[in-house]
This record gives C-alpha cells, sequence and structure tokens, in this order.
C-alpha cells in the first residue's frame, strides 16, 4: 500500500501577482462563496493562490505539492460549495516521451488552505456542498483518505462491505461520490442464473457500505461492473455480460434499476450451464423489445423474446441446429438502425476441439449458424463455412452482413429470407465485405502477424461468383511496413457525412491494431467505373 503523505498550504492577504504558469493555462475555479482559486504549475512545483469576489489581489503564492525530481503534468480542479479538490499528476523529470504519469496527488482546498495526499489512485471527488471529500490510495484494497468538512486535513481509512471487484484481475471495487456526499460502487456476482449486480451505498459522508439493491440475473459472461459513473442520485455502469449500460435510480430512500425484470424463473430466460451449452445472449431492439439466442447443448440453436414493455420472455425455441460433428460456443449480433431487424452469428467449432475469440490462439470458428429475424418472432437459419467472428451492419445501406469463406449471407430490412452471395473471401475473419448497391466490395486484411499487411481492394456484381483484379490500397506508410497482422474496413462515406449519396464514396482501410492506425484511402464510383485515391496521394 502507498505511503500516504500529507502537507498543507495557507494563505491570507491579498496584495500579490497572479504568478506566471508553466506552458500550459493553470487551472482556475470559482468557490460558492465567490473566491477564485488558481493553480499554477511550473517545474517541480504547483502552487495555489486565491483571490476575494471582485478582488484584484491575490494571495501570496502558496505551495501545494512539489517533487524534486518530477515534472508538472497538469491539475484539475472541481467544485463542491465554499471547498475544491485539486487533481494533479506528475511526469518523470528526464521522460521527454512522457508516455504516462509516475505519480498522481490530490488536493483539499478551503478557507484558504490546501491540504495534499500524494500517491493516490483515482481522481478526487468532492459533494455538492463541499462538506466531505475522498480519493483512494491503493488499487488492490479499497484505502481511501476522506475528508470532512470539521477534519484538519485528509483521514485514512479502510471502507467496509463490498468485496473486490474481479474480471481477470483481483483489484478494489472502483468507487464513486453522489451529489450528497454519499460513497458507492457496483460490484458483479456469477450465479447459476446468470449476472447479478449489486449496488453498495453509504449513508451521506459515511464510509460503510451495504446494499441498497440489485439487479435480476442476466447474461454469464464477463459479471463485472465497468466505467461505473454517479449522477446526482443515480449511478450508472457497463454490463458487459448483456453488453449494456445498466442505471440504479433513487428515488427517497428507494434505488430502482432499470432493467426488464427477473431473467431466470421471474421472467422466463432459459437458464443455462455455460459448461454444457451457450447461455442465452440477449439483444435489445429499437422498439424496447428483446431477442436471445443460445444452446442448451452446444447443438441446438434456441432463440426467445420478450415484448417491449413486459418483463416475460416466450418459451425457447429452436431454430436451428449444428452441422455433424459441430459444437456452439460462441454468438454475436448485429441489428439495423431504426428497426427490428437481427442477425445472430452463431460460431462452431469442431466437437472437442480448441475454440475462442479472435484475441485467442485458439483457431477461427468452423461453421457458423445464421439466425436472421425482422421483428424476433419468426426466424431463418442458415449455415457458412469459416465464418467471421461477428456480422456486420451497414447503416445507409439497411442491411446485415455474415460473412464466410465460400459465401456469405445479407439480411435486408424487412425480409423474409436470406440474399446469398457467392463471392469467397480467402480469410473470412479479417476480410471486410459491403454491399455498394448492386455490387460488393471486398478489403483482404491479414491474419498472420509474422506477415507483412499487404491490403488490396476489388469488386464485383453480387450475382458473381469471383471477384475482380485485386488492386493495392498504398501507399503504405512508413511505420505500417514490416510484420502486421491487419483486419480490413468499408465504411461508406455517407455515413460520415463526406459524400451527398450512398453507393458512391468508401473508406477503404486495413486496421493495424498494433498502432492504433490503418493503410487507407477512399473509393468512388464515377459514372459506373471505380477510383481509388490512397490517403497520401
Amino acid at each position: 500500500m502507498p505511503a500516504l503523505a500529507l502537507t498543507a498550504c495557507t494563505g491570507g492577504t491579498y496584495g500579490d501577482e497572479l504568478v506566471r504558469s508553466g506552458p500550459a493555462d493553470p487551472a482556475r475555479a470559482t468557490l460558492a462563496d465567490g473566491h477564485e482559486l488558481v493553480i499554477s504549475d511550473g517545474g517541480d512545483r504547483y502552487v495555489a493562490q486565491w483571490r476575494e469576489r471582485g478582488g484584484e489581489g491575490w494571495t501570496e503564492p502558496q505551495t501545494v505539492a512539489q517533487g524534486s525530481d518530477l515534472d508538472t503534468g497538469g491539475s484539475t480542479i472541481v467544485v463542491g460549495g465554499d471547498a475544491a479538490v485539486v487533481a494533479i499528476d506528475w511526469w518523470q523529470a528526464d521522460d521527454d516521451e512522457h508516455d504516462s504519469f509516475v505519480r498522481s496527488d490530490a488536493a483539499i482546498c478551503h478557507d484558504l488552505t490546501c491540504d495534499l495526499v500524494e500517491d493516490v489512485t483515482a481522481a478526487p471527488m468532492i459533494d455538492a456542498d463541499g462538506t466531505f471529500a475522498a480519493v483512494a490510495t491503493d488499487d488492490e484494497v479499497p484505502a481511501f483518505a476522506v475528508w470532512r468538512g470539521d477534519d484538519e486535513g485528509w483521514q485514512r481509512v479502510r471502507l467496509t462491505g463490498p468485496p473486490a471487484a474481479t474480471g481477470g484481475v483481483h483489484r478494489a471495487p472502483d468507487v464513486r461520490l453522489l451529489a450528497d456526499g454519499s460513497l458507492v460502487t457496483v460490484v458483479g456476482r456469477q450465479g447459476a442464473d446468470g449476472c447479478t449486480f449489486e449496488l453498495w451505498a453509504a449513508r451521506p459522508r459515511r464510509t460503510e457500505l451495504a446494499v441498497v439493491a440489485a439487479t435480476p440475473a442476466r447474461g454469464q459472461d464477463g459479471c463485472y461492473a465497468e466505467d461505473i459513473e454517479a449522477g446526482t442520485a443515480s449511478v450508472s455502469f457497463y454490463n458487459r455480460a448483456i453488453d449494456q449500460v445498466v442505471t440504479f435510480t433513487r428515488t427517497g430512500d428507494t434505488w430502482t434499476d432499470d432493467q426488464p425484470g427477473g431473467a431466470t424463473g421471474e421472467g422466463g430466460l432459459a437458464s443455462i450451464d455455460p459448461a454444457v451449452g451457450l447461455p442465452m445472449q440477449i439483444t435489445d431492439l429499437d422498439d424496447d423489445s428483446s431477442v436471445a439466442v443460445g444452446s442448451p447443448d452446444l447443438r441446438r440453436v434456441v432463440v426467445q423474446r420478450r415484448s417491449a414493455g413486459s418483463t416475460a420472455w416466450t418459451e425457447p425455441k429452436q431454430v436451428a441446429r449444428a452441422p455433424a460433428g459441430q459444437e456452439c460456443h460462441a454468438a454475436r449480433s448485429e441489428t439495423i438502425y431504426g428497426a427490428t431487424d437481427v442477425l445472430h452469428l452463431v460460431q462452431c467449432w469442431p466437437a472437442g476441439s480448441a475454440w475462442g475469440d479472435e484475441y485467442d490462439d485458439a483457431p477461427p470458428p468452423s461453421t457458423g449458424v445464421v439466425v436472421a429475424s425482422a421483428e424476433g418472432s419468426e426466424w431463418v437459419a442458415q449455415v457458412v463455412e469459416r465464418p467471421a467472428y461477428e456480422p456486420l451492419s451497414q447503416t445507409s445501406a439497411h442491411l446485415l452482413v455474415a460473412r464466410g469463406g465460400e459465401r456469405s449471407l445479407l439480411w435486408r430490412q424487412g425480409a423474409k429470407a436470406f440474399e446469398v452471395v457467392h463471392l469467397p473471401l480467402a480469410n473470412p475473419t479479417v476480410d471486410a465485405l459491403a454491399v455498394a448497391g448492386d455490387e460488393a466490395i471486398r478489403v483482404t486484411g491479414n491474419p498472420d502477424e509474422d506477415a507483412a499487411c499487404v491490403p488490396t481492394w476489388s469488386t464485383a456484381p453480387l450475382t458473381a461468383r469471383s471477384w475482380g483484379p485485386s488492386q493495392p490500397i498504398a501507399p503504405i506508410p512508413e511505420w505500417a511496413a514490416g510484420p502486421h497482422d491487419c483486419y480490413g474496413v468499408v465504411i461508406d462515406q455517407e455515413e460520415l457525412k463526406r459524400a451527398p449519396s450512398p453507393d458512391r464514396a468508401y473508406r477503404v482501410a486495413a486496421v493495424v491494431e498494433d498502432y492504433n492506425g490503418s493503410i487507407d484511402g477512399v473509393l468512388s464510383r464515377v459514372r459506373g467505373d471505380w477510383r481509388f485515391e490512397g490517403s497520401g496521394d
């Protein structure tokens, strides 16, 4: 646990000039009582100065934080009533690259005084009245420094109640502060029925947390809360188990969530043991209804539907079956914006073989069971060989694409059947396929990290069985030369508001994730012919 170092600065009269800050503008804030607070940085220290409402002069500069072998990295002020907290960051003095901060501190400033706590692990928080502040001081255990309006400075405490968060790493829970001074956090729990998320909260200005609400069980994988945010009387978080933001809201002393009833038992969503089947994967549609797809035995593909405003799910309905000798371990979905069409790509591997996603060392799926519906009630299904990991959505064209090695499937808005495209993809997990009117566009990727990424583009009529000549996406930037895996992307420029009409201009690119960059250009159709312009042209 990092040491808790506390220092204080005080100031009184208002006869000084404002000191000159470093290359960045100083942080400024006005408190509720009218005082203006400025935190200036330069060299190896941060200084605070105050000015009265309507005044001209400033208090004498007072050092808030100092680092003998550190350079200032910037500060941020958050106001609560007549007080404010200051987040302070430091660079290593000899680090010209400035890749990451080496230390962060926090200060509470009030009554012309700033108190510092060094080595914090998150941004400091303060309530709306300026009577309570808190900051985490450890990543592994719930250790905090807290300040109350009647305290002389920060006090070291350990929160009680919530267990450690999981998600692959044992760590302290992510704690937030409500406007009334209540500390809150969200903790996920894995159960036989799925993932339940508990809201833990403390009374204002207290550090003892207890469970005040819990979501119904939904989803099976990823039972940990991410991106927790606190509002005035609400707490939201990203629920990876259902790929959705969930919000708890407080009315009076009661907390409620925005989820549609109990998932297993209460709502009737099938409970599937992930050890023997594929748990139901939920997708919410634009009319506020939901659909779910899964497999009780890794072979039968079943679906369920929940109507808008209802908490009840339909009985599981089998809509497809994996090919002989295949087991289905994963599923991903896509929808059409503004419509209720949905497509699920259920990924299958040879029975008993290794399997995983695109970030694992396991081989890619060998078959894909594609199921789609225009409204979640009537379903159609087909199988594709060597599928991609996920389907694609083309917003302007109002269609969904399931890519496969030998053939791909299109689902157009309101359709009752798939449209089959017999254009092959050598590497469907990284090759892009997009529809441009009555033609298709392909961008090749590279799945081999030991080979160079040399992307190409090609086009063909949707009814064809072979592609036109492959053309290079060039020039290749110097940083992208050499061995890199990459994946193809085709984006309708009209969706990006860069072209006046759809089916005319597309951004074609190969994304190199190692560098968070791409080899790209624009493909335009002019009087029936395709023309490419590289980004370096």
